[in-house]
């Protein structure tokens, strides 16, 4: 399921329309009850990255709520790229009472800001798809290169699909290229010793 919804993915968790909070609870349901549509729910404060990886991972969060953010972020800079991670993925920022509609306020340091942003999303849903052990090993690249060949897919192809998947090249640097795929299906199994 790959649906968009507003700047985001649709997440299981997408439609529970919660807010989330960095601070005080009690303004954060203040300004709640203030709303034409109030949430359906208050997430109560957590910890800042845990906070961040509910709305990295589930996307149940429609707006975020931080009442002193001085108190929980260590400088402007981490406040910046929290700020900027909720709004790429279409969190609504909210502090004290006040919609952020960009993290840093100044439209060149927001475009170097939102850069990085969309850099971290794309690495860590590259990563979250690949980063099992057994996924980054030789042996696993030898298995997906010589099924694809079975298959009939080019040198090419397969390294196509092994960079792709993120999956590490024989030296762990670098891109497959056709030629790196050919010694890969060439070389025998690895021998543990």
């Amino acid at each position: 399921m790959d649906v968009l919804l507003e700047g985001r993915r649709c997440l299981p968790l997408a439609d529970m329309d919660c807010m989330g909070v960095i601070g005080s609870i009690e303004e954060a349901e203040n300004y709640d009850s203030s709303l034409s549509e109030p949430h359906s729910f208050v997430f109560p404060p957590s910890e800042l990255p845990l906070t961040l990886q509910v709305i990295l991972d589930a996307g149940s969060f429609r707006t975020l709520f931080i009442s002193e953010p001085k108190s929980h972020f260590s400088s402007g800079m981490q406040r910046a790229v929290f700020f900027d991670l909720a709004l790429y993925r279409g969190v609504q920022v909210v502090e004290k009472g006040i919609h952020v509609t960009a993290a840093v306020g100044n439209p060149h340091d927001d475009r170097i800001l939102r850069e990085g942003t969309e850099l971290c999303v794309a690495l860590r849903a590259h990563s979250n798809a690949t980063i099992t052990d057994e996924t980054r090993s030789r042996s696993h690249a030898r298995k997906v290169a010589t099924d694809r060949h079975a298959r009939g897919n080019s040198l090419r192809e397969i390294a196509t699909h092994l960079n792709k998947e993120a999956i590490p090249t024989l030296s762990g640097t670098g891109r497959w290229s056709p030629s790196a795929v050919k010694k890969l299906l060439d070389s025998g199994p690895e021998t543990h010793q």
